[in-house]
């Protein structure tokens, strides 16, 4: 089960964009990166290494299209063969967006996009005043429920360092948004006593909640490799969804995240990069 979880994201993270063919594709293409089972095999080591078999919680980000996602699951995977009896529980930081209507009216003020009512309803006249079309955009965290977030990481921090005997698992139920329908549900989570919790997101170092991680790893790779992967992950959508998305890539996605890379970096344990297989230990951190 797990070798043909491995085998398929490597199919993922190497397959070509939709509609492109051998003779257009772009250099990024033709380089014989890491396997994702390599990198992923790293990752837990350097996990396990980290906060070995006791648990604890551990921060990855990366810019939008690195692939952080699948790679942390397939650690999370990988950590449970490492440490038998232990549990990994991998959480995806984009299940926590705010409402779609609030997000697409930012991207389309941002690109200068007129928008619907609903989405003119969810941004405030000073947001319309502060964010100039066709400028750099470099609020993006905001599309993230911050308070959620912090709130969730508080709670599990807590009970993993308490090792309270009366109290051998913890639930904690939020509300979270599905990335294909954009509907708001109830999510439960479930933590026990020495489990490993993996927060992956864009902006999981945030300064709000980085102290509560064992360690805080920051995945790189080359910039068109990484906008590649992020469009091919989403040719599904409607030509027009599509462009505004691109748009707001140059506009928002990387000067957000460029301003977050370099804001927190000091908070960073490790550095890995995706393309040439290499974990750079942060000096003094780890």
């Amino acid at each position: 089960w797990l070798a043909e979880r491995l085998r398929a994201a490597v199919r993922s993270f190497h397959a070509p964009p939709a509609g492109s063919g051998s003779s257009g594709a772009s250099e990024t293409q033709n380089v014989d990166y890491p396997s994702p089972s390599a990198m992923a095999e790293q990752l837990a080591s350097l996990i396990h290494e980290s906060v070995g078999e006791r648990g604890g919680m551990v921060a990855v980000d990366a810019p939008s299209g690195a692939g952080k996602t699948t790679l942390t699951r397939l650690a999370a995977d990988l950590y449970t063969g490492i440490a038998p009896g232990r549990r990994a529980v991998a959480i995806d930081l984009d299940e926590f967006f705010v409402a779609p209507a609030r997000r697409h009216a930012i991207q389309k003020l941002v690109i200068g996009d007129p928008l619907t009512e609903e989405e003119a309803a969810s941004v405030s006249d000073e947001e319309r005043r502060r964010i100039l079309p066709h400028q750099p955009y470099l609020g993006e965290e905001e599309f993230w429920q911050h308070d959620v977030i912090e709130d969730l990481v508080r709670r599990v921090s807590a009970f993993l360092e308490a090792d309270d005997p009366a109290q051998p698992e913890l639930s904690i139920t939020v509300t979270v948004y599905d990335p294909d329908t954009g509907q708001a549900h109830p999510k439960t989570y479930t933590f026990q006593r020495g489990d490993l919790v993996i927060f992956a997101g864009k902006y999981a170092s945030d300064e709000a909640w980085a102290r509560h991680f064992a360690l805080r790893m920051r995945l790189r790779a080359d910039p068109a490799r990484v906008r590649q992967q992020y469009e091919s992950a989403r040719q599904g959508l409607p030509p027009a969804g599509m462009d505004r998305l691109r748009r707001f890539y140059d506009l928002g996605l990387m000067p957000s995240w460029e301003a977050y890379d370099q804001r927190t970096l000091p908070l960073i344990d490790v550095v890995v990069d995706l393309d040439r297989g290499v974990f750079e230990r942060l000096p003094g951190r780890i």
